[in-house]
């Protein structure tokens, strides 16, 4: 991981073995780097996406 505030997944994690998709129709499965859940990460969502990134960083959360 290159971010020192995330710790790589260690077995159990909740995620594993889930699949990710980049939208609703897409069928290209996402390779998801999992990490252990103890930073959260506050972003705040605009669900009309008429343009750009419907999602925008806030702040991490410990």
């Amino acid at each position: 991981m290159a971010d020192h505030h995330l710790t790589a997944a260690g077995p159990g994690h909740p995620w594993a073995g889930v699949r990710f998709t980049a939208s609703w129709n897409s069928r290209t499965p996402l390779e998801p780097a999992l990490v252990a859940p103890v930073v959260v990460a506050e972003i705040s969502a605009d669900v009309s996406q008429d343009h750009g990134d419907p999602l925008r960083y806030q702040r991490l959360r410990a």
